[in-house]
């Protein structure tokens, strides 16, 4: 039996990297207070949205939130419009959202919000987001702790050298000091972080200096990148990040939390 038990711990898959929770200051938002409904989904979570989305949709990038009724992220709103039919549709970052550019939040005339995490058969599937009581929507706005987006990073690099070995750069967003470079190595589901000693990024490309070996990154979205590990230069494959986001965020195994809306799908 204790021969058993140690194989089968050896068979289990790694975990996500764990990710510090940022600290972020409150954001004030006193001004939505009666601008904005909040709704709650199946498992309890909330969201809430602006009544009116203001022009080129300004406002739902100000007041769109999603959280657990205690801490409340700002979600980074990519889309916004009102359809033939006067529904109005936000589409929010949320890259663990598969086959959708965006998660969808979807509002009838009236007033019916239902949510679209993914896509079943060609067809979206629907989760229907219940507005709670204007005591509780008062409540959870000057008792809850709203933020700035919870996830800071963005993609820098991403390869695939030989086999299915990745390699991925990542950086904080400008609005978080644009610097904090970290690099993953290795096949889906087992990446690791690799330290890095020194980097340089320039008009020439970029340099990324381990001990272990240096990846080299030409300017340019289809500059040459080369990963060299002693002797051995490995060329790799570079990917775009957009359409492969749900591999980045989902099937690597790199990301924990990111604070969006859909990402326990």
């Amino acid at each position: 039996m204790r021969r058993y038990l140690i194989v089968l711990a050896l068979c289990v898959a790694p975990v996500a990297h764990a990710e510090k929770t940022p600290k972020h200051e409150k954001l004030d938002v006193s001004d939505a207070i009666g601008k904005v409904v909040v709704l709650r989904d199946e498992t309890g979570n909330y969201y809430v949205m602006p009544k009116d989305y203001g022009e080129n949709g300004d406002t739902a990038r100000k007041w769109t939130f999603f959280g657990d009724g205690r801490t409340m992220y700002l979600q980074r709103i990519g889309m916004s419009s009102t359809d033939e039919d006067g529904q109005v549709i936000l589409g929010a970052w949320s890259p663990r959202v598969r086959g959708l550019p965006h998660a969808l939040l979807k509002k009838a005339p009236d007033g019916t919000t239902t949510l679209i995490c993914r896509v079943v058969a060609s067809k979206y599937e629907r989760r229907p987001l219940t507005p709670v009581t204007d005591a509780e929507a008062t409540k959870l706005m000057t008792t809850a702790r709203f933020e700035p987006p919870y996830w800071e990073r963005r993609i820098f690099f991403f390869g695939r050298g030989e086999g299915t070995k990745y390699y991925l750069v990542d950086i904080l967003r400008d609005e978080y000091g644009g610097q904090g470079f970290r690099l993953f190595v290795g096949p889906k589901g087992q990446m690791k972080q690799v330290a890095i000693n020194d980097f340089a990024n320039d008009t020439g490309g970029s340099s990324v200096i381990t001990k272990i070996g240096e990846l080299t990154i030409e300017p340019g979205e289809k500059g040459a990148a080369v990963w060299k590990q002693g002797k051995k230069p490995i060329a790799l494959t570079r990917l775009d990040p957009v359409p492969n986001a749900y591999l980045i965020y989902r099937e690597l195994g790199v990301y924990g939390q990111l604070g969006t809306i859909c990402e326990d799908q």
